[in-house]
């Protein structure tokens, strides 16, 4: 929802509607809190404004930036591999950051992991059912990650790609700047009460 919509929707109810608003948001509100309070104690780096969906999976040394909506069933397998996600980012349903594997030609089976961290840039839109691979350390800003693309090496700034493996579809002219995704899941309780009373 673009961020002028989202501002007249809101100013324009009658305080009935507003109070009304707030009880629809309160549940969706203490769920994302939730989310956030049990990813906390996990040692996960949140910024502000950050909506995550309680199905996700995370595991350790994982930091998001401020604004990042994240929906349902974000696995991240990165055992001791960092993984920064950066600002305004967008991540769709069932997306898999497969960070470790495992040495094919071991008899031990042994996990291997890059030593690098895996870096998702500001804006980047990661559609649903996509795959990132260890061998990608990078997706540059702006990127967008086509629905069910499995992605196996870095992206670059505004780059579309998808398909398996992911290519270079074309370049994104400009990045989602003005959204409130955070509207679409339901977790928007405090920015819906500002801007109310900021009228």
């Amino acid at each position: 929802m673009d961020l002028n919509e989202y501002r007249d929707r809101v100013v324009k109810r009658s305080v009935l509607s507003f109070f009304i608003g707030i009880i629809t948001r309160f549940p969706k509100f203490l769920k994302f809190k939730y989310s956030s309070l049990r990813l906390k104690i996990r040692r996960v780096n949140l910024g502000e404004n950050v909506t995550i969906l309680p199905s996700s999976l995370f595991m350790r040394n994982v930091s998001v930036g401020n604004n990042t909506s994240i929906a349902r069933n974000l696995i991240i397998s990165n055992n001791e591999r960092e993984v920064r996600i950066g600002n305004n980012v967008i991540i769709g349903d069932g997306v898999r950051l497969i960070i470790e594997s495992h040495d094919i030609d071991s008899p031990g089976w042994e996990h291997t992991c890059p030593s690098d961290p895996l870096i998702i840039e500001d804006y980047v839109w990661i559609c649903p059912y996509s795959t990132i691979l260890p061998s990608c350390k990078r997706i540059g800003k702006g990127a967008v990650i086509g629905a069910c693309s499995v992605v196996t090496k870095d992206v670059g700034d505004f780059e579309v790609v998808g398909g398996n493996p992911a290519k270079a579809i074309r370049i994104r002219k400009t990045p989602h700047t003005d959204l409130v995704i955070d509207a679409l899941l339901g977790n928007d309780l405090v920015r819906y009460i500002k801007v109310w009373f900021g009228k």
